[in-house]
């Protein structure tokens, strides 16, 4: 019997690569191809990119699927040109889902310069329902130049997977977490703000927290927390997460804490009132005051312990 060679087997490859194309990314143009961002979000495939006119882009409509490697920004490139604006369908209408879903893993979906302003449906007629704009069970997102303006509850929920923010701020929120939730792999944000968020009814008190970090690895890099309050905490540390935070600024607002933490922190040259941290369980915070000196590691449970190490 007559084998096939090696050398023939590659050529014979290399053929059908040369005969077969690869599919070609497409470019979406919103709204003069077509005419909402949801639709486009529908006929887009993976990889493929659709760009906003500037100007404001009505968002109604519920759980829109995001593909990997999705890229959707301005037609210009301008940040802040293009808005996305939540609307009701109808009287009535509350957001009792998600607005944006990515449970696929793959190539990271990308939004870059875009403003999401007034995404404020979550405030429905259960107030211990509330559903975040974003959703994210598996896969990487990654936003740059975006801006989150007036929300309700919690913008950004990570039930997986991993998310990348640069140059992104989130204003006038409020929720626990009013602007992310996060129980994923890996959180990095980079130049980013938080501000004027305050706390909500939850239940019989209130309760208003900027992140919730429940589990994975998060850093923060030039990170400002700036005029939030009332609020209980800015951040909150879990059992099962671990937060690095560098050159970031979290004094200056009206909190009862500026950070609880059960799992562990490091700052490093942060801008903070170490006594504004409060350690619960069996959680771990380490101080670095300056590149030059060695790490204060604090490992107590009670305001008191913490207090007494600074005096």
């Amino acid at each position: 019997m007559r084998k096939s060679s090696p050398i023939a087997l590659v050529c014979l490859f290399c053929l059908c690569i040369l005969i077969v194309p690869a599919a070609q990314a497409r470019t979406w143009h919103v709204p003069s191809e077509v005419l909402t961002l949801p639709q486009a979000i529908d006929l887009a495939e993976p990889g493929d990119v659709i760009e906003l006119a500037v100007g404001v882009h009505k968002i109604t409509g519920r759980e829109y699927q995001l593909k990997p490697g999705l890229t959707i920004r301005s037609d210009t490139g301008m940040p802040g040109g293009v808005i996305l604006k939540e609307c009701a369908c109808y009287g009535g209408d509350w957001r009792d889902r998600p607005v944006f879903l990515l449970e696929q893993g793959g190539a990271p979906v990308r939004f870059e310069g875009i403003v999401f302003k007034d995404f404020v449906l979550s405030c429905g007629p259960f107030s211990y329902i509330g559903n975040p704009i974003f959703y994210v069970t598996n896969g990487t997102v990654k936003f740059t130049d975006c801006h989150f303006e007036n929300m309700y509850k919690t913008a950004v929920w990570f039930e997986g997977g991993a998310g990348h923010f640069r140059n992104c701020s989130f204003k006038n929120g409020c929720g626990c977490a009013g602007a992310i939730y996060f129980a994923g792999r890996r959180l990095v944000m980079t130049d980013c703000q938080f501000e004027e968020f305050s706390w909500i009814q939850d239940g019989n008190q209130l309760n208003g927290s900027v992140l919730q970090l429940a589990a994975g690895e998060t850093r923060l890099n030039r990170v400002q927390f700036l005029d939030n309050g009332p609020l209980t905490h800015l951040v909150m540390v879990g059992v099962d997460a671990n937060l690095t935070a560098c050159s970031s600024c979290f004094i200056g607002n009206a909190t009862m804490w500026e950070g609880e933490v059960a799992g562990r922190a490091v700052l490093d040259c942060c801008d903070h009132d170490p006594v504004m941290w409060n350690v619960v369980g069996d959680g771990e915070i380490v101080i670095i005051d300056d590149p030059g000196k060695a790490a204060a590691t604090i490992e107590v449970s009670t305001l008191s312990a913490v207090k007494s190490l600074f005096r």
